[in-house]
């Protein structure tokens, strides 16, 4: 029934600035560019990002409850390019049983994972 997700939909601050970071920072291909909404092509999924709306108030910071991961081909040369470009990095990359991993953020606090698989 669920077996991997169609769409990520981010309610952000400031769609403008959003819209750069997926795009021009992390170079991922846009789909959609309306006013209140924009996509990417993200592998099979699509992430979307659209205005949290001013007369939303939810105390509970649901955005600070998720993150994304992505898998990369090098964690510490994405990290070099993107800490290059001013994005905030929360985790540098270190070694996990896992591969390697790092976490950056994005202009809303949205947590960015970074994933090498190891090739074990």
């Amino acid at each position: 029934m669920f077996e991997k997700p169609d769409i990520m939909n981010l309610h952000v601050s400031d769609i403008e600035a959003s819209d750069h970071f997926y795009q021009d920072i992390l170079g991922l291909a846009r789909i959609e560019n309306k006013p209140g909404w924009k996509s990417f092509k993200l592998g099979e999924t699509i992430l979307a990002i659209r205005p949290w709306l001013p007369e939303t108030t939810d105390e509970r910071k649901i955005k600070y409850g998720i993150a994304l991961g992505f898998n990369v081909d090098d964690v510490d040369k994405r990290m070099k390019e993107l800490t290059a470009k001013g994005v905030g990095m929360l985790i540098e990359p270190r070694d996990e049983s896992f591969g390697r991993y790092a976490e950056i953020v994005d202009p809303d606090g949205y947590i960015l994972m970074l994933i090498s698989e190891s090739k074990k």
